[in-house]
Formats: C-alpha cells, sequence, structure tokens
C-alpha cells in the first residue's frame, strides 16, 4: 500500500516539476505572496526538492535574498536536514531493496568501509565537500551501518557553512539572486572550495586507506 503511496507521490512531484511549479521563479513569486507562512513554504518545498533529487542551488541563494544570511542559512539547512532524513529513512526502512540495486559495488565497499567507524565524519565530509551530490548522497547513506541520531545531526551542523556561504551570496546580489550569471559564480567558487576541501580532508583518508592495504 505504502509503494503505491510513494508512487503516487513521486508521479505527483514529477508532474508539479513538468509545470514549473519548482521553478526558482516560481516559487519566489508563491513566497512573496505569503510572506507570514513564507518560511514553513520554504522549508517544506526545500525539503521536497531534496528528497526528490531536484537542485535546490537557486532556492539556497532565493533564502539569502529575501531574508539575509542568517535566518536565510537557517531556514536552508532546516529543508535540507528535513528532507535528508526523509531520503535517509525511506532508503532504509522502504526502498532498501532498490536502492542496494542501483548502488553499485564500489560505492557500496566505499560505505562500508568508511562508516565501520565513526560514521558521524563520513556524513560530515560529504556535506562539506561540494563534489558529493547532496540528494544522491542522502540514499545512499540510508542503506549503510550509520545510525539515524549521527546521520542528523552531523548532517544539521555541517550542511550549514556551505549554505551560509552560498546564502550570503543571495544576500549580497539582490535581484540578480536568480541570474545565470550569479549560478555560474557560485559553482566556479563552489569548486575551488570543493577542491580545498577535498585536499584537506582527503589526505587523512588516503593515508588511511594506504596503510590498510600496505
Amino acid at each position: 500500500m505504502f509503494i503505491v503511496v510513494l508512487g503516487l507521490t513521486v508521479a505527483a512531484l514529477l508532474f508539479m516539476k513538468q509545470r514549473g511549479y519548482f521553478v526558482p521563479e516560481t516559487v519566489l513569486a508563491l513566497l512573496r505572496q505569503h510572506p507570514t507562512i513564507a518560511p514553513v513554504l520554504f522549508v517544506s518545498v526545500y525539503a521536497i526538492m531534496v528528497f526528490a533529487l531536484l537542485p535546490t542551488l537557486p532556492m539556497n541563494l532565493a533564502a539569502g535574498f529575501l531574508w539575509g544570511t542568517y535566518l536565510g542559512t537557517l531556514y536552508t539547512v532546516i529543508g535540507a536536514t528535513l528532507g535528508a532524513l526523509l531520503a535517509f529513512l525511506t532508503a532504509r526502512y522502504l526502498l532498501r531493496d532498490h536502492v542496494l540495486r542501483l548502488a553499485r559495488g564500489r560505492t557500496r565497499n566505499w560505505l562500508a568501509t568508511e562508516l565501520a567507524g565513526p560514521g558521524w565524519k563520513t556524513v560530515a565530509f560529504t556535506r562539506v565537500n561540494p563534489i558529493f551530490p547532496f540528494g544522491p548522497v542522502n540514499w545512499l547513506f540510508g542503506v549503510s551501518a550509520i545510525r539515524v541520531c549521527p546521520y542528523f545531526w552531523a548532517t544539521f551542523v555541517f550542511v550549514a557553512p556551505p549554505a551560509m556561504f552560498i546564502a550570503a551570496i543571495g544576500a549580497s546580489v539582490g535581484s540578480l539572486v536568480l541570474a545565470g550569471e550569479t549560478r555560474a559564480l557560485v559553482v566556479n567558487v563552489m569548486t575551488a572550495s570543493a577542491v580545498v576541501t577535498a585536499i584537506a580532508f582527503g589526505a587523512p583518508l588516503l593515508r588511511k586507506h594506504l596503510s590498510r592495504h600496505s
């Protein structure tokens, strides 16, 4: 029964996406029309987009534009964490076999190895490093051995730095928040930060991997 409901939900989300309800400009107009409940609407839409593997960068920028750096970051983090938790729980308790079939052998082995110890460190690493796609990683963590509590708080804490960075850009560029030039700027800067993060966090992991196989 639940699979039927989930299938209908996914179909509804795809229909809404096709009709443009998840287009940033549409969401932004909706939020402006309902300022009182705008934060709740934003968090809900953001969580759904994370769960449905839709791109959320424009939403993060819009949060900074609408509410400033700090409130924009807070609403983004709440929405991202709720969406990540929903995907995690769905993968773990409802669609585990399907996710495992989609996950390749190397990915599953990497998760099993890295999450054998303090799993929150791996979650934290993927949250601060834009190289890892936020949406798909949530589903993969759901079929790993990490417990819900460490996954939840590591996501909530470590998704905040990149969210604040993007919200700050959204707050500073004003009406250009949804322009293609702004998106390109964010992508370039985030790529550079990903390289730095990979070097900083990846070196210890690489040494650990080499020592384990030496």
